[in-house]
């Protein structure tokens, strides 16, 4: 709530009004917030790990055991910027 003692309401809170009533009331009267999900937490831990396993070969110029010898090629480096 802004200082005027108006409600400011997102999208994300309109969802949450829509899913649980009693969750967006929580949210916006006592500032309880739902819990964030396993589902969230764990893509975003798999993707860690991904990440992490191939720069270490991304360092090393080389390719992972798993495709080496199977493709051709090398890992780049997704973060640089190419101008055409």
């Amino acid at each position: 709530m802004s200082k005027d003692g108006r409600t400011w309401l997102s999208h994300t809170s309109l969802e949450v009004l829509e899913r649980c009533p009693r969750c967006f009331w929580l949210q916006i009267k006592k500032g309880i917030r739902q819990p964030e999900g396993i589902v969230s937490r764990l893509a975003n831990r798999f993707d860690a790990v991904l990440k992490n396993y191939f720069d270490k070969y991304r360092t090393q110029n080389t390719l992972p055991p798993m495709v080496e010898g199977k493709l051709p090629g090398k890992l780049q480096n997704p973060f640089v910027e190419k101008y055409f």
